[in-house]
């Protein structure tokens, strides 16, 4: 039971990281819009393993990963606007790598924000309503 719950998990954060990549792409990509981020969910969605799919079905019943795909878009603008900073990281063009302290202040960027998603997804004693939320975005 430990080994299939850590490979949910595991395919959880994956979903995350994959997820969070379409707000870090360049502006060309991000073009995409509603249609990219729902095919980002779909092929995320694809390639979850079936405990991760099982859980994503727990935590979201009827909903899928595409369905959601654009709520957390809309919260940064409408009811969760303290959660804009959480879908970029702004790394200086001179420099050749991130840096938490000068590129994530005060944990408000999308490296942050992953971590704080994959300890809330990890955690089975979370309240199904922050597991939720979690998996369609991070609750500080």
């Amino acid at each position: 039971m430990g080994k299939h719950r850590s490979m949910a998990v595991r395919s959880l954060l994956y979903l995350t990281l994959l997820l969070s990549q379409l707000m870090v792409l360049p502006d060309q990509v991000r073009a995409w819009g509603n249609t990219g981020h729902r095919v980002l969910a779909l092929v995320a969605a694809d390639r979850l393993a079936n405990h991760a799919r099982q859980e994503i079905k727990a935590l979201l019943g009827r909903r899928s990963l595409a369905d959601v795909a654009l709520e957390p878009d809309t919260w940064k603008k409408t009811t969760r606007k303290e959660t804009a900073p959480w879908h970029f990281v702004d790394i200086p063009k001179d420099e050749p790598a991130y840096d938490p302290a000068r590129d994530c202040k005060n944990g408000e960027c999308v490296v942050d924000a992953i971590a704080r998603q994959q300890a809330i997804l990890a955690e089975h004693n979370q309240s199904q309503e922050a597991r939720t939320e979690t998996n369609l975005h991070s609750k500080k």
